[in-house]
């Protein structure tokens, strides 16, 4: 089983995985996300236990219009990510041995990018 951790950061953690999830729905089940980095590649992020007391976190990554605001970047606002009704892709990092499906399918992903990053439909 998972929960949000009442951390708001978890330094150390390596990239596991990327999955892809609704931000509107993250934010209704968890609130706003933690704040974000201040050279702007996180927009915001969320950081979890399991169980066995390893620690996951999800967040963007140079998804929004903080990293980069160009017109030709084409990102959304920080609001508008946060806010979309559609899928869009985090990345998973964690600590320790971590079931990544299951945390996948806890979190409501859509899928999940597994091993060579080839994308598996939860």
């Amino acid at each position: 089983m998972f929960k949000l951790s009442s951390r708001q950061h978890a330094p150390g953690l390596t990239i596991q995985s990327s999955i892809r999830v609704v931000p509107l729905h993250l934010t209704e089940r968890f609130g706003p996300p933690s704040g974000a980095t201040g050279d702007g590649k996180v927009s915001g992020n969320y950081v979890f236990e399991d169980s066995g007391g390893n620690t996951l976190a999800i967040y963007d990554w140079k998804s929004t219009a903080l990293y980069d605001a160009h017109p030709a970047a084409n990102l959304p606002t920080v609001n508008e990510f946060w806010a979309s009704d559609e899928p869009m892709e985090f990345t998973l990092a964690a600590s320790g041995s971590v079931d990544l499906i299951g945390f996948a399918r806890w979190i409501g992903a859509t899928s999940i990018g597994i091993g060579t990053w080839q994308w598996m439909n939860l």
